[in-house]
């Protein structure tokens, strides 16, 4: 068996790719909330759910795009993220865009849920 270890870099790549799906997704949800809140929900309640829920979506896309500029600069030399005070700002941040991405789905999903019934 060999011993397979991943680089440093391909992890920084690997949290990058991943970093650039949930922008994608947040990006997507935020589009299609406001392009179809209007034409499916006549009379929608709870509105500011979608207030919640799009405003989650935008910190989501806000704290990841600050995660990738912290790994290109990490990578290109610019600043050191492996330092104490970038370490622990860049993983609160990721962690951060998470929260945020995950708050913002199920504050949609209630809302679609409370519109729906």
């Amino acid at each position: 068996m060999s011993d397979s270890t991943i680089s440093e870099k391909d992890v920084r790549s690997f949290q990058t790719d991943y970093l650039k799906h949930l922008t994608t997704l947040s990006t997507g949800a935020i589009l299609i909330i406001v392009a179809f809140l209007e034409k499916i929900f006549e009379t929608p309640e709870w509105i500011a759910l979608i207030a919640i829920s799009l405003c989650g979506f935008f910190l989501c896309v806000l704290g990841a795009l600050i995660c990738i500029a912290l790994h290109v600069a990490d990578v290109e030399g610019t600043i050191d993220v492996d330092s104490s005070p970038w370490d622990r700002a860049a993983i609160g941040i990721n962690w951060g865009s998470h929260i945020a991405f995950v708050a913002a789905l199920l504050t949609f999903v209630i809302f679609a849920i409370k519109n729906i019934l």
